[in-house]
């Protein structure tokens, strides 16, 4: 192993790595993705469903009770299944 010191950062109190915040305290997301999932708009046809449920998989481990409160969109992906967002899904 080779160590390119140019590109290297030492003593660093965190880094960010592929949307996560790694720091004394652990791993989380960092806030910038936290914002955009936020702030994004609720999907309006199947495949922007997909698109948001691959997103929340990605940051799963962080969401208590990912999978209850994840159930309903599951269930909107379903085949023959019509597509309408509920008060349940938002």
């Amino acid at each position: 192993m080779t160590i390119n010191v140019k590109k290297s950062s030492w003593f660093q109190e965190g880094v960010e790595f592929l949307g996560h915040k790694v720091d004394a305290n652990g791993v989380s997301p960092t806030q910038e993705k936290v914002q955009t999932f936020i702030s994004k708009p609720s999907p309006h046809n199947l495949k922007e469903l997909q698109s948001v449920l691959g997103a929340f998989n990605y940051y799963s481990r962080f969401i208590k009770d990912y999978s209850v409160k994840v159930a309903p969109l599951l269930r909107l992906t379903r085949k023959k299944m019509k597509f309408d967002l509920s008060n349940e899904c938002e």
